[in-house]
């Protein structure tokens, strides 16, 4: 699989095609580049350390994203499976930004949590905003999605939370800022209790 890969069909494309499967196969990064066939095409590419970092994730990402409807309590069953519990309360209780890139790395290597998360972000928008809308309307809808308080990141703050809700936003104090966002591009909601945030990817 791995020579003849990187080779086949000339140029770039087929090269990153190759190493995006291989970023999927990998269970982590240091995995993915460590395997000296892709050293090698990712050198091909002409990417560092950084780029190659990001094209995995990338990669993971893109790989993560199949979304389908499931009942609220299969939702939190597999984010219980999925995130180390402790990684979970270090975020969301504790708001320790090195708990994030584990967080991260768990979602989007686990296209069921990324569901997971989806669906816990639907639920959380209807009893935000009182609206009845369905799941396929919501993931592939544009919303707005809301901040406040803190606005200075670190390495570690691979993705920033929102919330559906002004009034939660503006408790934190500070400019309150809003984006809009698809859902689908987001990795969702791991919380069905207090601020029930919505994690978005920052690049």
């Amino acid at each position: 699989m791995g020579g003849r890969g990187t080779s086949r069909g000339g140029g770039s494309r087929s090269i990153r095609a190759w190493l995006a499967q291989r970023a999927v196969d990998s269970k982590t990064f240091a995995d993915f580049s460590r395997n000296a066939e892709t050293v090698r095409a990712l050198k091909a590419m002409g990417y560092g350390r950084a780029e190659a970092e990001q094209f995995y994730k990338d990669a993971k990402y893109k790989n993560s994203a199949k979304y389908a409807p499931i009942s609220l309590e299969a939702a939190v069953a597999e984010v219980r499976n999925g995130i180390r519990p402790s990684a979970l309360s270090g975020w969301f209780r504790n708001a320790d930004s090195d708990y994030k890139p584990e967080i991260e790395a768990a979602i989007i290597s686990n296209p069921a949590l990324r569901n997971a998360g989806l669906n816990i972000a639907h639920r959380n928008y209807m009893d935000v905003t009182g609206r009845n809308i369905s799941f396929d309307d919501f993931i592939n809808g544009t919303f707005t999605v809301y901040r406040g308080g803190n606005t200075s990141y670190t390495k570690n703050d691979v993705f920033i939370s929102y919330s559906f809700s002004k009034k939660v936003a503006q408790s934190f104090g500070g400019n309150v800022q809003s984006i809009r966002i698809k859902p689908k591009d987001t990795l969702g909601s791991y919380q069905t209790t207090g601020e029930a945030e919505i994690l978005v990817r920052r690049k």
